[in-house]
């Protein structure tokens, strides 16, 4: 069972992006029920998932959809006026609640902090906070869903 994020403890201090391209209502329609699960898009708490637009690739060329999808992801970033900011991709599906506490209250010193990806990690490389387990990336392939402090960028 998924327990929601108690988004009223984050809404002074996050922002919530999504990145979506116009031509795929289907993903809206699956990240906005995603977020509403989580607690994101109820006007009462503060905190709203805002859409960006993402870039449509030009198939031209060879790295085309690697580069929009990079640009959108730069949009997003840039987008952020609070100290955090959570993106997430569009076709995000989130299998338990985010990590409210460690984002509100680090327990190590994080800039980008991935939540899900593809790529290594170092497992001697970790720290632990209550259940969580946090380990340093090696090289990231893919960054569907993180969160990145402002001051950072």
């Amino acid at each position: 069972m998924l327990l929601p994020v108690t988004a009223l403890a984050l809404r002074a201090s996050f922002d919530v992006r999504y990145i979506n391209l116009a031509s795929r209502t289907d993903r809206l329609a699956q990240i906005k029920s995603e977020f509403a699960r989580q607690g994101y898009l109820n006007p009462k708490i503060g905190v709203q998932a805002e859409r960006i637009a993402g870039h449509v690739a030009d198939r031209r060329f060879a790295a085309a959809g690697a580069l929009a999808c990079t640009q959108s992801h730069v949009d997003a970033v840039r987008s952020i006026t609070a100290d955090v900011g959570l993106i997430a991709e569009d076709d995000c599906q989130f299998l338990r609640a985010l990590p409210a506490g460690e984002l509100r209250q680090p327990s190590f010193r994080w800039d980008v902090l991935m939540l899900a990806y593809n790529g290594p990690f170092n497992h001697t490389d970790c720290v632990g906070r209550t259940g969580a387990r946090w380990c340093r990336v090696i090289s990231m392939q893919t960054r569907s869903l993180y969160a990145v402090r402002r001051a950072y960028v």
